[in-house]
């Protein structure tokens, strides 16, 4: 099948004319994506800022934190003070073992140490 020169060449410019508009969509779907990157991190900057605002005037009023961020950082706490609190207990036992009659090494019931605590702020 034969066709027109004119109508080959108009073919060729729309073809042209289409592959330039992919490329230039190409760009901008490339910034937009880049800018809606941009955007999402700073509103998850905000709402872990608004959680953390949120948690810490729930702590003040004597409630536990209910946001994820709040959480996250109540675990970390109490994973950090439980490894100062192993770490204080082995010393103790460590500098006292010799003072302490039986075993050389003496563990503390954390109840106990609990109830002397709760017994030093009443």
């Amino acid at each position: 099948m034969w066709i027109a020169r004119a109508n080959y060449e108009a073919l060729l410019r729309d073809r042209v004319r289409l592959e330039s508009e992919v490329e230039s969509n190409k760009g901008i779907i490339a910034r937009l994506e880049k800018e809606l990157d941009y955007w999402r991190g700073k509103f998850e900057g905000e709402q872990a800022r608004a959680d953390r605002v949120n948690d810490r005037l729930m702590e003040t009023s004597g409630f536990a934190p209910v946001s994820e961020t709040g959480i996250r950082e109540v675990d970390e706490w109490k994973k950090k003070t439980e490894e100062l609190m192993k770490g204080y207990m082995k010393q103790n036992t460590e500098m006292f073992a010799d003072e302490l009659p039986g075993e050389e090494v003496v563990e503390i019931d954390e109840n106990l140490l609990g109830e002397v605590v709760k017994g030093f702020r009443e």
